[in-house]
């Protein structure tokens, strides 16, 4: 089919005003295709402050933006969605992340004649009746507001369910991703994964002994979980730091943590941030599930080793290839950490292997190549 080039991000949140791993890689995306001729818009939440937002480094004029306004019922949310929908003017739209606004997405692209792609950004954006949440379970005090929540979140669930049965074409990370959208749903997804920055440059990273942990602190991230495996490690000469926004669940346990060679930054920007993989030796992650993780792709970049406590992205990890995962023992993992910090210069083979992984499998150009591909073909 003939498109003019024109291509629509939908997606919850921009750079602009979050720096997920979702937000990271639909703006390198986007950068791409606008060099390669695309018109690029934008449907998005309202930032707080529209001129700070223009002063943001991943500010782009070229890209036309759609602010709509997030609601706290997902079926006003919707209709703010679907309105914003109906003042852009693409060809293909683009919708990442499961959330209020894939069924929007899904229904505008079916009424219109557009074309919709979904991308899978988290491993629970497969998972089936995901809000479809019990009535005992919702959380608010008047009965009649239970009620209406109740209902909410069963649009929610409905919504999302058809977001995904109705996209032209699904995209996931990893092969566990299509594994459960086909088991699911019955669907299939084509495998594009996560892309690094195309202006990545590190050639030559001078490493210090710092261990690092880096994300927001959502409770599947379980930040918690930091401070106790480091605290069982007896390695003079390392430093540990732990970077990301809090939340009240984590904060005082964090912030009353003491050890002298233990520092938390607090969210830092984008570049401040990388420039701890820079020079970190060793990155921690706690997750129970990820998507495909942008701090891992980091990592491998910058020859941090990663150690997972749970997170195997299509096994990549297994017979340590590019990696270390414990299934989850903390204990296992506290052992081997505590191995690796003693004599780091073992990892070489296994930095070596992830490196080029990254720069052979995660070519931001080469994944762009394979959209344009399948949007030729929808």
């Amino acid at each position: 089919m003939d498109f003019s080039k024109k291509f629509c991000f939908v997606i919850p949140g921009w750079v602009t005003k979050h720096t997920g791993g979702a937000e990271l890689q639909s703006h390198f995306i986007a950068e791409e295709l606008i060099e390669r001729g695309w018109q690029v818009e934008v449907v998005t939440i309202k930032p707080d402050n529209l001129e700070l937002i223009k002063e943001n480094r991943y500010y782009n004029p070229k890209i036309k933006y759609h602010y709509y306004k997030n609601h706290k019922l997902a079926l006003m949310t919707w209709f703010a969605v679907f309105l914003k929908l109906l003042k852009t003017d693409s060809s293909v739209y683009y919708q990442r992340t499961i959330s209020i606004i894939s069924g929007a997405t899904a229904l505008f692209s079916k009424l219109f004649r557009k074309k919709m792609i979904f991308a899978i950004a988290h491993d629970d954006d497969v998972k089936k009746d995901f809000y479809k949440v019990p009535f005992r379970n919702v959380k608010v005090n008047s009965f009649i507001f239970r009620v209406v929540k109740w209902f909410d979140y069963r649009f929610l669930n409905f919504s999302n369910s058809y977001g995904i049965r109705n996209a032209n074409t699904i995209l996931a990370q990893t092969n566990y991703q299509k594994s459960e959208l086909s088991k699911n749903y019955g669907l299939n997804a084509e495998l594009i994964r996560n892309s690094y920055d195309s202006s990545f440059r590190n050639e030559n990273p001078e490493k210090e002994n710092i261990v690092i942990w880096v994300g927001n602190m959502r409770k599947f991230k379980r930040a918690e979980l930091f401070p106790e495996i480091i605290s069982r490690l007896d390695v003079p000469g390392w430093k540990f730091v732990m970077i990301g926004r809090t939340y009240p669940y984590v904060e005082d346990k964090i912030n009353s943590f003491s050890m002298k060679n233990f520092t938390y930054t607090g969210q830092l920007p984008y570049e401040q941030a990388e420039s701890y993989f820079k020079k970190a030796k060793v990155l921690i992650s706690t997750s129970t599930s990820e998507g495909f993780s942008n701090t891992f792709i980091h990592a491998w970049l910058h020859e941090t080793l990663i150690v997972s406590l749970n997170v195997n992205p299509d096994s990549l990890f297994d017979n340590n290839y590019l990696g270390y995962c414990f299934d989850d023992d903390i204990d296992a993992m506290v052992d081997k950490l505590g191995e690796i910090l003693k004599n780091f210069d073992l990892q070489k083979q296994i930095l070596s292997q992830a490196k080029e992984f990254a720069k052979k499998e995660l070519n931001l150009s080469s994944n762009v190549d394979r959209l344009e591909e399948f949007i030729d073909e929808l």
